[in-house]
């Protein structure tokens, strides 16, 4: 008897190992997906500030306004790609848990599995409804920041 809870004990300790390593591991690729996501979703935008910031005649800075203007430019900057990246892990880990759960339900009873799968159905379609307007939208919401980059521009 001894023998086989000393064995059923490695084997639980075994387990536990394996699974905190396994969290070491995966927070290591998950943190640094997240931040490699996020740079790469506003490298444009950074590429797109330095050329126009070297087409900007050195007589328009001076400490103050140089020191605001990378202030300004570095915290949005690193909001967007932050925030960016956060919910696009957050959107994808949930749809992946509800997905898992939906076959979980249908394992245990296949009626609510089905109402479950319903529901993914509905959302997925209502995500993609509003994403089709965005897309939509999105040229005329371009055009306006672009006049309002250019009032700026002209203003400076």
């Amino acid at each position: 008897m001894r023998r086989n809870g000393t064995k059923v004990r490695n084997i639980s300790n075994s387990s536990a190992y394996i699974c905190i390593a396994g969290n070491f591991i995966t927070s290591y690729f998950e943190q640094t997906g997240t931040l490699e996501t996020g740079f790469f979703m506003v490298a444009d935008q950074r590429v797109g500030v330095g050329s126009y910031l070297r087409k900007i005649p050195l007589g328009y800075f001076n400490d103050s306004s140089s020191g605001a203007l990378c202030a300004t430019l570095t915290t949005t900057l690193s909001g967007v790609e932050t925030a960016g990246a956060m919910v696009m892990v957050g959107v994808v880990s949930r749809l992946f848990s509800a997905f898992v759960l939906f076959v979980f339900m249908l394992f245990y009873d296949w009626r609510i599995g089905i109402l479950s799968g319903i529901g993914m159905i509905t959302y997925l379609l209502i995500v993609n409804y509003q994403m089709s307007l965005s897309r939509k939208n999105a040229p005329a919401l371009q055009k306006v920041q672009n006049d309002i980059a250019k009032s700026t521009q002209s203003f400076l």
